[in-house]
């Protein structure tokens, strides 16, 4: 299934929950409580740093942003749908730079609490999101910072906590015994675990959340409003994450351009906008419960002549 349809048919799906929930709410809160549309002035600086990193690790990325101050970017509860929540994560700093070829963000906030196992009802993950306009933006056709509008679809890297604990070795299926060490196991539910690819409806269809392992800790998905959210076919976006001493630290990496049609399109000397989401999984974020930044934030790469 294309792009196209695909979108289309989450946007049918979503219009009935954006016209009777999310719709007057919008309004109410980009209208009557003010919500700003006009985006932030002072930038994120993606710097052009001419080094190849040939896998992925957190103090290299470190290293070569160590240079460079951090932007601040305060965050707020989300107000505008169902369900409302968030706000426990006030602020979120980030540093970017690009090689010419790929480019990188860093994600760094605090939070006391490690959540990164997602087997019990009552368990939620830590995450964090940023959202880029699929098009061409402008400050003459500024649009909502929250998930799109219906003409105006985005593209959001969304790393998850659990995800990159599956990458350690103890993906979501052996959780379940390190979860529940007492539990009985019978012949009957041996055989459930080893069938699970037939039994698991999600894991057969494709779904990355089913998914005993996948090739990142970041999921690419697209949107056009609120009950649009669909996940990509193609996932080309790589991440990695370090908890220590009640911070997360978090890299998410890309090619600045791609082939692919949903996926925002980036090059050197590029001005452009993000915003921001974040989850708490022990204050109980979940979906649209998240700490969330309420402008556009300029974000500017920087030339590879400099």
């Amino acid at each position: 299934m294309d792009f196209q349809a695909r979108m289309l048919k989450g946007l049918l799906l979503g219009f009935f929950i954006t016209s009777f929930l999310s719709g007057p709410l919008v309004a109410q809160e980009e209208g009557d409580e003010g919500l700003s549309l006009v985006p932030t002035e002072i930038p994120l600086e993606v710097h052009y740093i001419d080094k190849h990193l040939e896998t992925l690790d957190i103090s290299t990325v470190e290293d070569i942003l160590f240079p460079y101050e951090p932007l601040s970017i305060s965050l707020k509860g989300q107000n505008v749908s169902n369900p409302y929540g968030g706000g426990s994560v006030n602020w979120i700093a980030m540093k970017a730079f690009h090689d010419g070829e790929w480019i990188y963000f860093q994600f760094a906030w605090a939070d006391n609490t490690r959540d990164e196992k997602v087997i019990k009802h009552e368990q939620h993950r830590d995450a964090v999101a940023i959202l880029f306009p699929l098009e061409e933006f402008s400050e003459d056709s500024i649009f909502s910072p929250r998930m799109g509008d219906l003409d105006k679809p985005v593209n959001i890297w969304h790393w998850k906590a659990d995800w990159e604990e599956a990458f350690k070795g103890a993906g979501s299926v052996n959780q379940l015994e390190a979860q529940y060490p007492d539990a009985a196991l019978d012949e009957q539910t041996e055989r459930i675990f080893q069938e699970l690819d037939r039994s698991a409806g999600g894991w057969g269809a494709g779904n990355l959340l089913s998914a005993p392992s996948r090739e990142s800790s970041v999921e690419s998905l697209n949107a056009a409003k609120f009950g649009t959210l669909t996940s990509q076919e193609h996932q080309d976006v790589r991440g990695h994450a370090v908890w220590s001493r009640g911070r997360w630290t978090v890299v998410m990496t890309r090619k600045l351009s791609t082939l692919h049609v949903d996926d925002t399109q980036m090059f050197p000397g590029q001005k452009s906008y993000f915003s921001l989401a974040v989850w708490n999984g022990s204050a109980g974020d979940l979906d649209g419960q998240k700490s969330v930044s309420d402008r556009w934030h300029p974000l500017e790469i920087e030339t590879t002549t400099n």
